[in-house]
């Protein structure tokens, strides 16, 4: 009930402030009006126009000064990752060319070794008088060397060896051209991975002028925006210098100017401030008319305000009622919670009961367990008994297999001679 009429007093305040406001309006336009400005005046308005202006000037280029320096520490930061990347690169090209020239010196190394070792034996074969077992033994050496067939397992170089003696001069031709392809294809993988690194050092020291030309950039532009932040303080030293004599030779001007003006004014423009008076009063009157109308249109929003918060009073009584019946059915609900609580007591007491069953049973569950435990461990344990026989077992059977072998082997032998 005290929204309402708080609200119609603000209403009837804006109303007069309204009011007010334009009756301030229409006497301040019927006071005279400033004196123009004069030369000196204007020559002052536009030096602080020409300031202003540089100020603005000043304070873009210093904002495009960031902006290009923002994007030259991008540039940087962007040139520095290449770098990185290509270092590594280097850094990985590098690397599998130290391999590979390992690979090379030691696949060199053990090709002169061998060749030195056939060497001293094709002169022992020669003094011998056996150039077909020289060269037969030379191939073996050469097909059974680790490095030359990518360092093959040892079983692979004596089947190898046991079958050299059947192989063929074209066979043992065609291997050494697959040792000669090979040490072709290492030199030529050594001399491309050379080239990617020469090209990835130059990527690298291109980066790195780039990096260094951006750098210098970036300098160059903290060093430009330095000087225009001290040319931008200095001009605005000078703009609140200018500006306060502005203002005190300004208002010495409006002062005199004003009192002229006043004198003048009084002697020359009575009629026209009557004229403007009645033009006024008209204006006035249909702005009261108007706020007479807002008046009473607020005064119907009131009325039908309070008629929506007696309907409100209603619903509330309402309310009120239903909030007694509920009581009641709480109350009903709390003697049924109350015989509830007497139920779950005896509820809990079955359930103690039923807990010591539990238990009961569960310890007898947990000796049950413990006996299959038992009885388990026992049976592994026999299992393994039996496992050891039966490896047992298959010893003596393949140790009498051997005994028979040898002695089919013997018989055959005695057969023979």
């Amino acid at each position: 009930m005290l929204n309402i009429p708080n609200s119609a007093r603000l209403a009837m305040r804006h109303v007069q402030q309204t009011r007010k406001g334009k009756q301030c309006a229409l006497f301040h336009e019927l006071s005279p009006s400033p004196p123009l400005p004069d030369l000196a005046q204007t020559k002052q308005k536009e030096k602080m126009e020409a300031i202003k202006k540089k100020m603005q000037a000043m304070k873009l280029e210093k904002e495009n000064a960031v902006d290009r320096a923002e994007e030259a520490e991008l540039a940087a930061r962007e040139a520095n990752i290449r770098a990185e990347k290509a270092e590594d690169e280097i850094r990985s090209l590098q690397k599998m060319i130290q391999s590979l020239e390992n690979d090379l010196d030691r696949v060199q190394a053990d090709l002169l070794q061998s060749n030195t070792v056939l060497e001293e034996k094709d002169k022992i074969l020669h003094a011998q008088n056996t150039p077909i077992l020289a060269f037969a033994y030379r191939v073996s050496r050469v097909c059974c060397h680790p490095v030359a067939f990518g360092f093959y397992k040892s079983s692979i170089s004596c089947k190898l060896k046991r079958t050299l003696s059947k192989m063929t001069t074209l066979q043992q031709s065609t291997l050494l051209e697959v040792l000669k392809k090979k040490m072709r294809s290492m030199k030529e993988e050594l001399e491309v991975a050379k080239e990617a690194a020469e090209e990835a050092q130059a990527r690298l020291q291109e980066e790195i002028r780039r990096r260094e030309e951006s750098e210098s950039e970036v300098a160059a532009l903290n060093r430009r925006i330095q000087l225009l932040e001290e040319d931008l303080e200095r001009s605005e030293e000078r703009l609140k210098i200018a500006t306060a004599k502005l203002e005190e030779a300004s208002q010495a001007a409006d002062e005199s100017e004003r009192i002229r003006k006043a004198l003048e004014n009084r002697t020359n423009m009575e009629d026209d401030r009557i004229s403007l008076l009645e033009t006024q009063l008209g204006q006035a009157r249909l702005i009261a008319e108007e706020s007479d109308k807002k008046y009473e249109e607020m005064a119907r929003r009131i009325a039908m305000l309070e008629a929506d918060l007696e309907r409100a009073e209603e619903r509330a009584s309402l309310g009120e009622s239903k909030i007694v019946d509920l009581e009641e059915e709480l109350r009903v609900v709390g003697n049924n919670m109350k015989s509830l609580e007497v139920c779950e007591e005896k509820a809990l007491q079955k359930e103690e009961a039923y807990d010591m069953n539990i238990r009961q049973l569960s310890q007898r569950l947990q000796e049950a367990e413990a006996r299959a435990e038992y009885a388990e461990r026992s049976v592994q344990k026999l299992q393994k008994e039996v496992d050891r026989l039966e490896d047992e077992i298959l010893l003596e059977r393949e140790k009498n297999h051997l005994l028979q072998e040898e002695v089919e082997s013997t018989l055959k032998d005695i057969q023979s001679i």
